[in-house]
C-alpha cells in the first residue's frame, strides 16, 4: 500500500505539472506518448512533431523548449537526422 501510495502522489504531480502547461506544449506531450506506446518509438523527430500535431514551426519550436525547461522531455543532436526528441 506504500508503494501504491507513493506512485499515485508521482502520478498527480505529473498531472499538475501538464494541466499547467499551454495547449500547444500538452499536444505536444500527448503526440511523444502516443508514437511511443502505440509506435514503440523512442524518439521524434522535429518535423514528425510539425506533420503529426499540425502545429507551426514556430509553436511547435515554442512547445518543446517549454517541455525542455520544464524537463519533461530529452533533446538531443543526431548527425542524420538532427535533432530528436523524447519523453
Amino acid at each position: 500500500m506504500v508503494g501504491e501510495r507513493e506512485y499515485n502522489e508521482e502520478n498527480e504531480e505529473i498531472t499538475n505539472v501538464i494541466e499547467e502547461l499551454p495547449l500547444s506544449a500538452r499536444l505536444v506531450v500527448n503526440y511523444l506518448e502516443f508514437e511511443h506506446l502505440i509506435n514503440n518509438k523512442s524518439y521524434v523527430a522535429f518535423k514528425e512533431i510539425i506533420d503529426g500535431t499540425g502545429l507551426s514551426v514556430r509553436t511547435a519550436r515554442n512547445a518543446i523548449n517549454i517541455l525542455r525547461k520544464r524537463g519533461l522531455i530529452d533533446v538531443f543532436l543526431d548527425v542524420k537526422e538532427r535533432r530528436r526528441y523524447s519523453v
